[in-house]
């Protein structure tokens, strides 16, 4: 597991200071957009160690332009049932879920990891949308918290202010990887033991 752990607080450490830094001392925009694509490529990183672990499979690679084109494709189709009424672009997100770990783990293409997903994570939406909750909640409370105590993301009064709200949204966000390749490890078993009936 310190595989996977090492990594995840590193990569928070960094996105959160570099964040911070940019977004207090340059401008805003450019701490948002190295934000962005730091947690991208560290939930790559960290995706592709997990998925790593729990297939004990060494040749895998990160795949990143890939894992981009799939982060845009299932992005925009959630996005698009958010606007329609919120309830469809969960199910999509849920039904979508376990893409990256698959497209990565079982080196598909875009389109096959989404229609994979899809198939495995059929009956599995309220367990993987239980710990997906338990986040958004976390993540809810902690963005009240953080305007509570002025330490509000979005308007930092300095860097201390804007670390603390960028490492608390890192985290979170990075979380979600690794609860995906949870999930995926969790489904992969389950069918194996139907499979053999074990």
């Amino acid at each position: 597991m310190s595989m996977i752990a090492q990594p995840f607080f590193l990569a928070i450490l960094l996105l959160s200071g570099m964040g911070s830094v940019l977004y207090v001392y340059v401008d805003v925009r450019a701490g948002d957009l190295f934000s962005n694509i730091g947690v991208f490529v560290a939930g790559a990183v960290l995706n592709y160690l997990a998925v790593r672990a729990v297939s004990g499979d060494d040749s895998l690679t990160p795949r990143l332009t890939g894992l981009f084109g799939l982060s845009i494709l299932s992005g925009l189709a959630t996005l698009l049932g958010l606007l329609l009424l919120i309830l469809p672009g969960l199910f999509l997100y849920l039904r979508w879920f376990m893409a990256w770990p698959i497209f990565v783990g079982e080196r598909t293409n875009i389109i096959e990891a989404m229609k994979i997903s899809w198939q495995r994570m059929k009956g599995w939406e309220v367990a993987a949308g239980l710990p997906v909750g338990a986040l958004l909640l976390l993540f809810l409370a902690g963005l009240i918290g953080l305007d509570y105590f002025g330490h509000a993301p979005d308007r930092p009064s300095g860097l201390i202010d804007a670390f603390i709200g960028n490492a608390f949204m890192n985290a979170l966000i990075l979380l979600t990887y690794v609860v995906s390749v949870a999930s995926y490890a969790c489904v992969a078993r389950e069918t194996a033991d139907l499979t053999t009936g074990a």
